[in-house]
């Protein structure tokens, strides 16, 4: 096995990694934020990010194949850390009066690394972060889904899971990009709370459940 493949192993194993690697790492990611802030991805090569963390292109190499395998690195780790906060979808948090905490939380965590996804997620941002992120809205939404179906065994659906889970990620993924583009104007929790009482309604009927009504105040 090469030096490459077990630094990329370590990665994703549960071993510790060496402080050293660690401070490598985060300043070869902090490098690339930083650039696409400034130039945009497609514009950044790797000869910029080495020289905006001050490593040389073979310690790069070493722990990235490309850019775009940093970027997906950097944004699986990103998903990783998001996940664990939110943690498992929670059948006692579906009722209709209240955001989804796992949604309260996605926002919360955008707003703290808000440097991060302003650029990813922005006009100069990269295509493949913005497709991963969505599949990760349209699996939590599908998830969400299948909860909500065993909370309403006899609902009749009128649209499949899969359509439902496309079409929010896409909404939710919409409107993210729109709050950082607009500062983060308002709070997680408002957002979370609107984005919800607009979309449920709908996607609640197509899953053949009538909801209440909502308070608007």
């Amino acid at each position: 096995m090469s030096t490459q493949q077990q630094s990329r192993e370590g990665m994703s194993s549960g071993r510790r990694i060496d402080p050293r690697i660690e401070r490598t790492r985060e300043a070869i990611g902090e490098a690339l934020i930083a650039l696409i802030e400034d130039k945009g991805f497609e514009a950044i090569s790797v000869q910029n990010i080495t020289e905006r963390a001050r490593v040389n292109r073979a310690t790069f190499y070493l722990h990235y194949r490309s850019k775009e395998d940093l970027l997906i690195r950097t944004g699986e780790a990103v998903f990783e850390r998001l996940a664990a906060e939110a943690g498992p979808i929670d059948p006692d948090n579906l009722d209709f009066q209240k955001p989804p905490q796992q949604l309260v939380i996605l926002f919360q965590y955008i707003a703290r690394r808000q440097s991060f996804f302003r650029a990813v997620l922005g006009k100069s941002g990269a295509g493949v972060f913005s497709a991963r992120m969505r599949e990760y809205l349209s699996l939590y939404t599908q998830q969400r889904i299948a909860s909500l179906h065993r909370l309403y065994p006899n609902a009749v659906p009128i649209l499949d899971d899969e359509f439902i889970g496309e079409y929010m990620a896409g909404a939710v993924l919409g409107v993210i990009i729109w709050w950082l583009k607009n500062n983060t104007a308002h709070s997680p929790e408002y957002m979370a709370d609107r984005l919800s009482w607009l979309s449920v309604v709908g996607v609640y009927r197509m899953l053949g459940i009538e909801p209440p009504d909502f308070d608007t105040a």
